[in-house]
């Protein structure tokens, strides 16, 4: 690792029945990974056990306990998907209605679209609201209704309920929802309505309670070495999508256990119905056109997937952090890490796990690829965007290449596409390992209108 010392403690609240995950393993993906700190948390059944290495911050060196919080990102959305059943439970919201009928001032620049965006469509990432838009509004009580305002002049990315594409946008606007109906702010009604019944009582949404927790701070690298820094923009609207919150893994391993035991809290309370907390981890979205392969769909809130013929539900913070479930095995898996990247360490961790304590492994799309094709990938290259960011597909030797360009601290990144049918290729990222790319919306000359990548829909504009 660059400019830290390895360190490792085991921490367990029982004996760990794993062997795969220890100080030489967890050190070696530290190397192996380039990532300064990671806490992993392991239930199986009613055993918890839990494991930490490296460091919270490269500048003091201070390490990693189990104790120590770290920034989970977009696994927040599940949270607020929750906050959400709750509300339906509670007949307040049906989420087949317009997001409208909540929300009078909602507005999109389509008027039309604006009318048919409904609940269930921001829970499933169908809305067409084009996901990182990313507005900072201060750190006001108003600052989620003044970005939910701001999207009056936000072009429509996709027609409603045609597509998936992943919206953080729309998850600031489900947190909004839950303002207006709970009449609280959305960090007040996460705290009493879900942290506190739960007892989760490491988890913040503000950076001033983060003060009282050992902190990983997060990392990105610039010129080869970590510095301090954010490794998304943390901005207080965007708290109801994961841009501020924080917890540790044996937190979220609570979280996990509430939703295995449909809506019960650790006490026995139910904090939401069965039939709401059963509706979340039902597909909504039967097939994602980009993203990791073990993704086979969508519930409310949770990402589907299947080691095998296992089902599995989770979700990804950004790209350091990770949560899988297992409801058939009643295990679940958080590993969490301070640097971009540490979803390719969670994933290593949670490959291990699964393989030694049930022999699944973790897809990583298809091994071989079609020796001749006869698909015109000329018609494919050209440029796709997804709001401010693009991506050049390029049509060199019979070969198709991605190219990204260079975001903050990252570089470009050019990335050769394997084609696995006519509108499907596996290519191999840099923050994100093996992952699925596809093309869409073919025109009668074979170009597609869309290339989807990272969860996105990106339009072709040239």
């Amino acid at each position: 690792m660059t400019g830290m010392r390895a360190i490792f403690t085991g921490e367990t609240m029982t004996s760990p029945e794993s062997s795969s995950i220890n100080t030489t393993r967890l050190n070696e993906l530290l190397e192996r990974h380039n990532i300064p700190g990671v806490s992993v948390a392991v239930l199986d059944q009613n055993r918890v056990s839990q494991y930490v290495a490296g460091v919270t911050n490269v500048n003091t060196g201070i390490p990693v306990t189990k104790d120590t919080i770290f920034l989970i990102g977009s696994i927040t959305k599940v949270l607020t998907t929750t906050l959400v059943m709750q509300l339906v439970d509670q007949g307040a919201i049906d989420l087949d209605q317009s997001v409208r009928h909540y929300l009078p001032t909602f507005a999109l620049a389509d008027p039309e679209s604006t009318e048919r965006v409904t609940v269930r469509h921001l829970l499933t990432h169908t809305s067409g609201i084009a996901g990182d838009f990313l507005q900072d509004f201060g750190r006001g009580d108003d600052a989620v209704t003044r970005y939910v305002e701001s999207l009056s002049t936000l072009p429509i990315l996709h027609e409603v309920g045609k597509q998936f594409s992943y919206s953080n946008s729309g998850f600031m606007v489900a947190g909004k929802l839950v303002e207006e109906l709970t009449g609280q702010t959305w960090h007040d009604a996460l705290r009493t309505r879900l942290l506190e019944p739960l007892g989760l009582r490491s988890t913040v949404t503000l950076p001033e309670d983060a003060l009282r927790y050992s902190v990983a701070v997060a990392h990105r690298q610039t010129a080869g070495a970590f510095e301090v820094g954010e490794m998304w923009r943390e901005f207080h609207a965007g708290a109801p999508a994961g841009f501020t919150p924080y917890a540790t893994p044996t937190d979220l391993l609570t979280f996990a256990k509430f939703h295995l035991d449909r809506g019960l809290a650790p006490d026995g309370t139910r904090i939401l119905s069965e039939k709401s907390a059963a509706l979340m981890q039902e597909p909504q979205v039967q097939s994602i056109p980009s993203g990791p392969f073990d993704v086979s769909g969508w519930g409310l809130g949770w990402i589907l997937n299947r080691y095998g013929s296992e089902p599995v539900m989770g979700h990804n913070g950004g790209s350091s952090a990770s949560l899988r479930v297992l409801p058939e095995r009643q295990c679940a898996i958080a590993v969490l890490t301070n640097a971009s990247g540490g979803v390719n360490l969670g994933r290593d961790v949670i490959s291990d796990i699964v393989q030694e304590k049930f022999g699944l492994a973790i897809p990583n799309g298809p091994e071989s690829f079609p020796a001749e094709s006869s698909t015109q990938l000329a018609n494919y290259a050209g440029t796709y965007q997804h709001l401010g960011y693009s991506a050049s597909i390029e049509h060199n030797n019979g070969q198709l290449e991605m190219v990204t360009g260079a975001r903050g601290s990252q570089p470009e990144e050019r990335v050769p596409l394997d084609e696995i049918d006519p509108s499907t290729f596996r290519g191999n990222f840099r923050d994100r390992g093996y992952a699925k790319i596809s093309f869409l919306e073919f025109d009668t000359n074979g170009q597609p209108g869309y290339l989807h990548t990272g969860l996105r829909a990106y339009r072709r504009i040239s």
